[in-house]
C-alpha cells in the first residue's frame, strides 16, 4: 500500500498477541469524528480492547467533544484537562495525563497511541519521568512549528509575541521528542512522506522508524445513491448536470476554495459549499452540517474541490476532505499543492491537476461526465480508507 508496509503483514508467531490500546487525544478539532472516533470504531467492531484518554481545556469544549461522543456509547473515555502548549504548563498536563492513564484497567501493560507531536512529546517524558515501559505510536498531523512560523509573518502585537514564544517552545520540545537515544521504544506515524523527509533532515538523532498513515475516510463516506437521489432532487440538480463540492469543517488560513466557486459556475458546474461561511453567489448553495450527513453531500456531487497555497504546510499535508472525496469516488480538481493528492490522482486518474481554475477545460469537463465512480471510489478507500489504515495500524502494533 501507499501508507506503509503494515496492511500486508500477515498474522504471524513472531507477531506478539495485541495489547490494550490507550489512545490519547486532546481538544475538540474539527476532525475528531473522521480521524480518532471512526478509527476506534472500527478497532471496536474488530475486537481490540481500547480506551480513549480525551483532554478538555473547558467545561465548553468538554460538552462539544460529548456530543460527538454520543455516537460512539462504546468508548471507554477517561478525561484529563489540558492546558496551552507553553513550556509553563508542562506539568501541569502530564500530571493530568498520568492520573487519567492510571484509571484504565492494564494501563501498565498497554499501547499508547498518541494523537500530535506535543502530546507524543509529553507522553514521551512521562515514560521517561516515572520510568514506564509502555510502547509508544506518536501521530504526527503536520508540522505545527511551520504553521506557527506562518501565522507569525501574519500577525502583529501580542499575538505575534505570542507566537514567538509558542516557537521557540516547539524549537525546544521537537528536538527532544525526536532524539532517540533516551527512549528507544517509539515509532513515529506521520500523514505524509515529506514530513518524515523533513523529521530525517532536521534531526540527526533519529533513529525512530517512520512511517506513514494518511488521514482516515470512515466507513460512512462510502457512495450512496439513494443519498445521490435524496440530496440531488432536494435542489432541483439534473442527472446531466456536475455538481462539485467544497468542504471545510474548520476555518484555517490555508483553505482557498472560496476563490474558485464563481469561475466553476460561470462553466455551467453547480456548487454546494459545506462551511460555516455563507458565500455571496447565489447560485451556490451554501450549509454547514453535521459530520453524519456529510456523506449524503459527497454521493450528490461528482467533483471534490481541493485549492490550497503552495507552501510546505499544504505540500506535506494530508487534507480530510482529500480522503473523504476519494473514498466516495468524487472526480479531484487540484492545484498541485498537497503531495498525496498528486500521488493518489497520478496513480488512480481519478482527478486532474491544473494551475488555475479557468484552466479547467472542455475535454476535462466531458473527462468528469465518462468517470467510473464505483471503480474511484474502489480506489480512494484502498489509499484512504478506514479498513485499509485501521489494518495497518494493528499490524504495525503487533511489530514493535
Amino acid at each position: 500500500s501507499h501508507y506503509s508496509d503494515y496492511s500486508n503483514i500477515k498474522n504471524s508467531n513472531k507477531l506478539i498477541m495485541m495489547k490494550k490500546l490507550i489512545y490519547i487525544a486532546g481538544g475538540n478539532v474539527s476532525v475528531l469524528e473522521s480521524q480518532v472516533l471512526e478509527l476506534l470504531k472500527f478497532y471496536h467492531i474488530k475486537g481490540i480492547p481500547l480506551a480513549l484518554i480525551m483532554g478538555y481545556r473547558n467545561t465548553n469544549e468538554k460538552g462539544e467533544i460529548e456530543k460527538k461522543l454520543s455516537n460512539y456509547s462504546f468508548l471507554d473515555v477517561v478525561w484529563f484537562k489540558s492546558y496551552p502548549t507553553y513550556q509553563i504548563f508542562e506539568f501541569l498536563t502530564i500530571r493530568n495525563i498520568f492520573s487519567a492513564v492510571k484509571k484504565v484497567k492494564d494501563w501498565e501493560n498497554s499501547f499508547f497511541h498518541v494523537r500530535s507531536e506535543h502530546l507524543g512529546y509529553l507522553i514521551k517524558k512521562m515514560v521517561i519521568d516515572q520510568r514506564l515501559n509502555n510502547r509508544i505510536l506518536i501521530d504526527i498531523r503536520g508540522v505545527v512549528y511551520r504553521e506557527i512560523e506562518f501565522k507569525y509573518m501574519r500577525c502583529s502585537g501580542i499575538r505575534k509575541l505570542l507566537l514567538k514564544v509558542q516557537a521557540n517552545y516547539y524549537q525546544f520540545f521537537y528536538k527532544r521528542l525526536f532524539d532517540s537515544r533516551i527512549v528507544s521504544q517509539i515509532v513515529i506515524s506521520s500523514v505524509s512522506t515529506p514530513i518524515n523527509e523533513y523529521i530525517r533532515k532536521n534531526y540527526s538523532n533519529c533513529k525512530y522508524r517512520l512511517c506513514v498513515h494518511p488521514n482516515i475516510a470512515g466507513k460512512v463516506m462510502e457512495f450512496s445513491v439513494s443519498y445521490r437521489n435524496e440530496i440531488r432532487n432536494r435542489y432541483d440538480i439534473k442527472d446531466n448536470e456536475l455538481l462539485a463540492i467544497c468542504l471545510s469543517g474548520g476555518d484555517s488560513l490555508w483553505q482557498q476554495d472560496k476563490s474558485n466557486i464563481d469561475t466553476l459556475i460561470s462553466k455551467g458546474i453547480r456548487v454546494i459549499s459545506l462551511s460555516k461561511k455563507v458565500f455571496d453567489n447565489e447560485k451556490c448553495i451554501s450549509l454547514f452540517v453535521p459530520f453524519q450527513d456529510v456523506p449524503k453531500y459527497l454521493s450528490a456531487a461528482d467533483i471534490g474541490i481541493l485549492w490550497r497555497d503552495r507552501t510546505f504546510i499544504n505540500y506535506s499535508a494530508s487534507p480530510s476532505k482529500l480522503s473523504e472525496f476519494a473514498a466516495s469516488g468524487l472526480f479531484i480538481i487540484h492545484n498541485g499543492s498537497v503531495n498525496i493528492a498528486e500521488e493518489y490522482i497520478e496513480k488512480y486518474g481519478a482527478g486532474v491537476i491544473i494551475e488555475d481554475m479557468s484552466n479547467l477545460n472542455t475535454n476535462q469537463i466531458e473527462l468528469i461526465k465518462q468517470q467510473n465512480r464505483i471503480k474511484n471510489a474502489i480506489s480512494g478507500q484502498n489509499m484512504f480508507g478506514v479498513n485499509a489504515i485501521g489494518n495497518s495500524y494493528i499490524n504495525l502494533y503487533k511489530t514493535f
